[in-house]
């Protein structure tokens, strides 16, 4: 889920905290039921009922397949519904504020209706709202696969730099994209650095499966990549000499280097051997660090304990290291002149020098 999900999730739910809070709390086209607020809560949960029903099912399910006759029945018999249900819910708390009126003077019921119709038309706002909201973004979101189709067939992209011209770019000629500085900028291999109106959350909306967003500043394309590693990816640059390596969210890394392994399969090989050549340097460094600590561990023993043997050491250092690797050690710190051995065979020990 990206930064732009979670803040549409985010106001989506404000707006139903909000409704709630201003139906338990205030009231404009009908009396509040001060006594019954409970009924409020409901009232609203019906309205959020009604418009989210019609964002979420109507209009993907019936508006944009184009029956339109029936999105129109079924939108206005669920808000009159809603209406209806709504007024009868309330209905007894706004007898209660009429009871003492003169029946002769006042028309109850025909003011029942006019409330029913207030109640009708505040809820046909708010699903008109939300409708022009979904349709807009749907609007959005076909322009973008639009565009995406555009791209697949001629390979070219138009961007709009900064100084107000259109600069079309054959995406085999981009690099990368970076932001800095709330700057975003295009590089390329044969181009200066060109700023763009975009932020990178529009590249790649826009370029979709062509591009790769490997960090939080940089998104990459497939057609200029000479590596790539488990931390980072070189891509080309303007100078041939200065390749620009670039490094990607270590979070995300089997998920890049699935996605890189997917579209430069040429590069997988080359790749494989550095990453080989990666592992057994880790190996040997993990094998270089496990003997340097036995090394340590032994000349802490013997420090803390002046005289030691070998067979008192190994019960000491069981753990750490065996019989044969700790009589190697003793012959190298012996030679290194880190130790010395003073005393017979049986009664004498190891001292730090």
């Amino acid at each position: 889920m990206n930064r732009k999900n979670i803040f549409a999730i985010a106001a989506h739910v404000l707006f139903c905290l909000l409704l709630a809070y201003w139906f338990y709390s205030n009231s404009v086209i009908r009396p509040l039921a001060i006594n019954n607020q409970y009924k409020e809560l409901v009232s609203a949960l019906l309205l959020l009922f009604t418009v989210y029903l019609n964002y979420l099912v109507f209009i993907p399910s019936i508006l944009s397949k184009s029956y339109y006759k029936r999105y129109i029945f079924l939108s206005l018999l669920l808000i009159v519904t809603a209406s209806l249900i709504e007024l009868l819910l309330v209905k007894s708390d706004i007898l209660i504020c009429f009871k003492h009126i003169d029946p002769l003077y006042f028309d109850i019921n025909k003011h029942l209706r006019s409330i029913l119709f207030m109640i009708f038309l505040r809820n046909i706002g708010f699903y008109l709202f939300f409708t022009v909201l979904k349709l807009y973004q749907q609007s959005r979101e076909n322009a973008i696969m639009d565009k995406k189709a555009v791209l697949k067939d001629t390979g070219v992209v138009v961007f709009i730099p900064r100084r107000g011209d259109r600069v079309p770019l054959d995406i085999k000629r981009i690099s990368y994209f970076s932001h800095k500085k709330n700057i975003t900028s295009i590089h390329s291999p044969t181009r200066q650095e060109i700023p763009i109106y975009a932020t990178l959350t529009d590249i790649e909306n826009y370029l979709g499966e062509h591009c790769l967003r490997i960090s939080k500043m940089n998104i990459i394309t497939f057609t200029n990549i000479i590596s790539y590693n488990e931390k980072s990816v070189t891509v080309k640059s303007r100078n041939p000499g200065r390749n620009r390596i670039l490094a990607f969210y270590q979070s995300n890394t089997p998920r890049i280097l699935q996605t890189l392994r997917k579209n430069v399969p040429e590069l997988e090989n080359a790749n494989e051997s550095n990453l080989k050549k990666t592992e057994n340097a880790n190996v040997n460094d993990d094998e270089k660090q496990k003997d340097a600590n036995v090394t340590i561990a032994i000349l802490e023993a013997i420090s803390k304990n002046p005289r030691i043997n070998a067979v008192k050491l190994i019960e000491i250092l069981q753990e750490k290291t065996t019989i044969h690797i700790l009589r190697r050690k003793l012959r190298e710190l012996k030679d290194t002149g880190k130790i010395k051995y003073e005393g017979s065979a049986k009664k004498g020990g190891y001292y730090v020098i």
